[in-house]
C-alpha cells in the first residue's frame, strides 16, 4: 500500500527528545519504502528499435515474455546512456549517436530495463504501470571516425572543401552525397558540411547537435565537428568492388544499397571477405534486417563451413563460432530484392577476434583439404521475426561456449549479409548469439 507523509499527521511529538527523532526518521523510511516499486528483472528475449523506417533509430522495445512487448521507460533511476549504447550494440552498431527523451504514450505497456550481467541480449527488464518519459534513439552508423574541434582560424581538415550551401540544411546522407569524391566528411554546427582528402591530428571535440534536417542524426556542435569515412556507411551495389580482409580485431560492416535509406527493387549484389590467419580466431556476425518477402540475402563460405540464407526478415539474428575453424577461407555475401517492391535495408557485422583455444595451421594444407575434413552442412533457411512477435526457442540452435572481444576499426564493403549455423557453430543463445 502506498503512503504519504499526509497519513501520518495526526503523529504528535514533543520537545527535542531523541524519540523525535526516530520517529520522524521510521516515518520517512516507511514513505520512501512504501512508494518504491519493487522489480523482478527478467532476462529479455529481444530488443528492437520500432516507430522508425529505419533500423538505426527508433524507439527501444524488448520482449520481457514471449507474447508481450514492452517499450523501454526513461525513468530517473535505471535509464542511461549506457543502456542506449548496448541496444545498438545488439543490434551491431557501435553505440548511441544520438538520444532524446520524449513524453510517453498510453497506447504502449512500459518497462524498465537495467543492465545484464549475462544472458542473449544486454538488457533485464520488468513492467512498469506509469512512465513520464519514452527515449527515442540513433545509433552511430559505420565510418563514424569521431568529434573533433574545429574552427575556422583551426579547421579539421586542412585540405578541405565546404559543400555549397542548399535549400535543405545538410544531414549525414546529404553530405555523404556532396562529398562523394572525398574519402571523408565532416557536419558542423548541425548543417554545415565539409569535405575532406585526410584525418588531422585534432583534438576531441563536444558533438552535442542533432542535424537542423533530422535531430536524430549527429551534426557535430559549436567549434565541433562530427567525422565520417564517406564510403564508411553508405551501402553500395557494385560487382566490380575487390575482396576485402577481414583482419584480426578488427570489424567489417557489409550494407545494404543506398543504406542508410531504403534499397531499391531489382538489386542484385554479390561481396566478398577474405580470412587469412595462422592461428584461431572467432568469427563473430550479427545482422539487423528489415527485408520484404521478396528480398533475400545469403551468405556462404568457399570451405563449405558457412551457409545461410536470410529472407522476409526483421529484427536482429547472429551467430558465433568459438573457433572458426578455417584458417583461409572466402565468405560470399549475396543480395538479392526480387520483384518491384524495394524498401527496406540491412547491417550485417563481421568481427575476427582471437579464440582462447590456441592452435596453428599447417602451411601445407589448402582450401580444397579443409572441405574435405569438414562435415558438409545442409544449407540452413533462417527466418527471424517480426519485431512484433517474440523469436525462436533456443532449442533451434546448437549449444555455446562464450568468449569475449574488443573490436575496432570498422570499415563497410556494401550491401547484403546473413548468418550461419553448421555443426561446430556456437549460436550465442547461452552467451549472446541471438536471433530477435
Amino acid at each position: 500500500m502506498k503512503m504519504g507523509f499526509r497519513e501520518y499527521r495526526d503523529i504528535h511529538v514533543l520537545g527535542n527528545s531523541p524519540l523525535f527523532f526516530m520517529r520522524h526518521i521510521a516515518i520517512i523510511l516507511l514513505y520512501v519504502t512504501s512508494c518504491s516499486a519493487i522489480f523482478h528483472f527478467q532476462e529479455t528475449l529481444s530488443i528492437s528499435l520500432d516507430g522508425s523506417a529505419d533500423i538505426w533509430q527508433g524507439s527501444p522495445s524488448a520482449f520481457i515474455r514471449s507474447d508481450k512487448k514492452y517499450r523501454i521507460c526513461a525513468d530517473d533511476i535505471y535509464w542511461s546512456d549506457e543502456i542506449a549504447d548496448s541496444i545498438c550494440r545488439y543490434r551491431g552498431f557501435d553505440g548511441a549517436m544520438i538520444i532524446k527523451e520524449y513524453p510517453s504514450n498510453s497506447g504502449y505497456d512500459y518497462a524498465v530495463c537495467n543492465l545484464a550481467e549475462t544472458g542473449r541480449t544486454p538488457l533485464v527488464c520488468d513492467s512498469i504501470d506509469v512512465c513520464d518519459k519514452a527515449p527515442v534513439i540513433s545509433c552511430l552508423l559505420p565510418g563514424y571516425q569521431g568529434c573533433f574541434t574545429h574552427t575556422e582560424s583551426s579547421p579539421f581538415f586542412t585540405n578541405a572543401e565546404q559543400a555549397p550551401s542548399q535549400d535543405e540544411p545538410y544531414n549525414i546522407q546529404t553530405c555523404a552525397e556532396a562529398c562523394v569524391q572525398y574519402p571523408y566528411m565532416g557536419l558542423t554546427n548541425g548543417q554545415i558540411c565539409i569535405c575532406g582528402s585526410a584525418l588531422d591530428d585534432q583534438g576531441k571535440g563536444v558533438c552535442d547537435l542533432g542535424c537542423l534536417e533530422d535531430e536524430l542524426q549527429l551534426c557535430g556542435g559549436v567549434d565541433s565537428i562530427s567525422v565520417f569515412a564517406v564510403g564508411g556507411f553508405t551501402g553500395q551495389c557494385s560487382s566490380s568492388q575487390a575482396s576485402q580482409d577481414l583482419l584480426p580485431n578488427e570489424t567489417l560492416f557489409v550494407l545494404s544499397p543506398n543504406f542508410p535509406d531504403s534499397f531499391s527493387a531489382g538489386a542484385t549484389c554479390q561481396w566478398t571477405l577474405s580470412i587469412n590467419v595462422q592461428e584461431s580466431h572467432n568469427l563473430e556476425v550479427t545482422a539487423t534486417a528489415d527485408l520484404l518477402l521478396d528480398a533475400s540475402i545469403e551468405v556462404s563460405s568457399k570451405s563449405g563451413y558457412l551457409y545461410t540464407i536470410l529472407y522476409g526478415t526483421q529484427g536482429t539474428s547472429g551467430l558465433t563460432f568459438y573457433p572458426y575453424s578455417v584458417f583461409q577461407d572466402t565468405i560470399t555475401v549475396d543480395f538479392t530484392s526480387h520483384g518491384v517492391l524495394g524498401g527496406g535495408s540491412f547491417l550485417i557485422r563481421f568481427s575476427l577476434t582471437p579464440s582462447v583455444v590456441k592452435s596453428t595451421f599447417p602451411p601445407f594444407v589448402t582450401d580444397s583439404s579443409i572441405r574435405h575434413t569438414l562435415a558438409s552442412p545442409s544449407p540452413t533457411k533462417l527466418r527471424t521475426n517480426s519485431p512484433d512477435m517474440p523469436p525462436p526457442s533456443s532449442d533451434s540452435f546448437p549449444s555455446s561456449s562464450s568468449s569475449s572481444s574488443t573490436n575496432s576499426s570498422p570499415s563497410s564493403i556494401g550491401s547484403s549479409s546473413t548468418k550461419t549455423l553448421p555443426e561446430s557453430a556456437r549460436s550465442i543463445n547461452e552467451q549472446g548469439m541471438y536471433i530477435s
